[in-house]
Formats: structure tokens, C-alpha cells, sequence
């Protein structure tokens, strides 16, 4: 079994969500349910575990080894893992702000593509913060304009991928944050961006002026502040949704920023135009 560690995850984690995601390539309807069920743990339980928010009993440990047939090797990092994370969960038991964000958020690469790629899985996620929220879908459906049978799948993706738990119908997120990778040639991210735009296309048509905010702004950069101009842009993407994202929220909003050349990269500078010009008179 490959086994890709994370920069800050454990590596007992680490195994399980790769044979999880292992898994979930191979049938797109595996469950983080049916994975617990195979380990012999509570689908809470294991949900927690990924999340870095609990760690394992020796006696689960070697259970969960068995039943990964996991290397004499691995299962010893396994073990020194487990012991690591608490003692990792023990330094940071001061409960901060900062230390509950960075063990609830998650972040999504390929291997989470139709969610990534898709808008209506991070309005379903963002919809839960609402106040009002509940767990029907009729109510989601009408809040979110899809139609049941769209719902349900997207429900089931967020399910199969451990981003919800489904309890007796009652939806709640595992996670209080997600992310996705930045700079980096991403198809899933692609897609999603293509999907944004053409829905702020409709979104301009069918949203009142006042209940919507459009601007743009034209200008000239020199391509050494490009990655600065990419640095404010996280930078003011980042302090917006901390002043503006609410768990108190009564509406489901999208922010869309793009920074894009219109002039023709590559083409070259001044010097380089004329000096293909007077090629060409020649």
C-alpha cells in the first residue's frame, strides 16, 4: 500500500485516509461508514480520528493494523504516530482559536475533484453555517435551487468523502474549514472557476443591484509584482471571510476574484516589436 504523509498530519492518518481515498477511487459509493465498518470503528469515531481531533487505544490500533495487513515497519510508525498526535493534542490544549481552526480544516486536492470542481458541494457545506439551517432536503433544494436528485448526489459525495456526517438524517460537517491547493495546474479547479464565472454571468442578470456587488478594475503591472499582486489578493480574500463569514448567517454568498491579463503575454516588449517589424520591411 502506497502511503503519501502529509505536512501536518500524523502518519496513522495518513494510512487511513489514503486506503479510504484508495477505496473511493475504485467504487465511487464507498462510504466513510462502509470504511469504519471494515476497521470495526464507530463512523463518528473514525470521522474524529481523520480530523486529527482523536487518536486510537492500542488495542483498536492493532485491530485496525490486521486489518490493513500493514508491514512490520508500518505498523510500528503507526504506533509511534498514535503516541506522537497525543502528545501533539496535549501541548495544544489551551483550546485557542487559532489551534481549533487548524485541527477542523481539511484541505482538498485531486483525489476530491467532482467536489472541487462542482459549486453546489461548498454551498451545501456553507448553507449548514446558516442559522436556520436543517436537515431536509426539500428546504435545501428550494434554498439552493437544485433539484432533489442533484441534492442527494451531492449530499452522498460529501458523505462518501467524509466532508459531512449523516446521522439518522441529521447533516452536520466534520470540518469547519476547507481549502484547496494554489498554484498549482489543477483540472478539478479549472472546472470550478469556468462553473463560477458563467454563474455570475447568470447571477448578473437574475440578482437586484442591491442584493449584489460587481466592479472591476483595469490595470498596468510590471510581471515582477505578479506574485505580490497574487500575495494581497489571498491576503484580502483571507481577512474578508474572517470579518464577513458568520455561523450566524441567514444567506449563501460567493466571492469571485480574478486577476488576468488582457494584453498578450509573451508577446514582447517595445524593443522586441520593432525589431520584428523591421524584419518583416526587410
Amino acid at each position: 500500500m502506497e502511503i503519501v504523509v502529509g505536512n501536518d498530519t500524523a502518519f496513522f492518518e495518513d494510512v487511513l485516509r489514503n486506503e479510504l481515498l484508495k477505496r473511493q477511487r475504485q467504487n465511487k459509493s464507498y462510504s466513510l461508514r462502509a470504511f469504519a465498518r471494515f476497521l470495526d470503528l464507530n463512523s463518528a469515531e473514525l470521522s474524529m480520528i481523520l480530523r486529527s481531533q482523536r487518536g486510537m487505544t492500542k488495542e483498536k490500533a492493532e485491530r485496525v493494523c490486521d486489518r490493513l495487513e500493514l508491514s512490520p515497519i508500518d505498523r510500528e510508525s503507526f504506533f509511534q504516530s498514535i503516541k506522537n498526535r497525543k502528545k501533539k493534542n496535549d501541548d495544544n490544549s489551551d483550546n485557542s482559536l487559532a489551534t481549533y481552526k487548524e485541527r477542523n480544516s481539511i484541505k482538498l486536492d485531486e483525489s476530491y475533484f467532482e467536489i472541487i470542481s462542482e459549486w453546489e458541494h461548498f454551498a451545501i457545506l456553507s448553507l449548514m453555517d446558516n442559522k436556520d439551517f436543517a436537515s431536509d432536503l426539500n428546504w435545501i433544494s428550494n434554498r439552493l435551487n437544485l433539484t432533489i436528485s442533484r441534492l442527494n448526489r451531492c449530499i452522498k459525495n460529501l458523505e462518501n468523502c467524509g466532508l459531512i456526517i449523516n446521522k439518522n438524517g441529521h447533516l452536520s460537517k466534520s470540518y469547519t474549514d476547507y481549502k484547496t491547493t494554489e498554484d498549482v495546474i489543477s483540472p478539478a479547479l479549472r472546472k470550478s472557476h469556468k462553473e463560477a464565472l458563467e454563474l455570475a454571468g447568470e447571477k448578473l442578470i437574475s440578482i437586484p443591484t442591491e442584493s449584489r456587488d460587481y466592479s472591476s478594475r483595469t490595470l498596468s503591472i510590471k510581471v515582477t509584482d505578479l506574485p505580490k499582486a497574487k500575495e494581497l489578493i489571498r491576503e484580502f480574500r483571507n481577512k474578508f471571510a474572517e470579518m464577513i463569514d458568520s455561523q450566524e448567517g441567514e444567506e449563501v454568498y460567493q466571492l469571485n476574484l480574478q486577476f488576468m491579463p488582457l494584453t498578450n503575454l509573451g508577446f514582447g516588449n517595445k524593443k522586441s516589436i520593432d525589431k520584428n517589424s523591421h524584419k518583416e520591411k526587410k
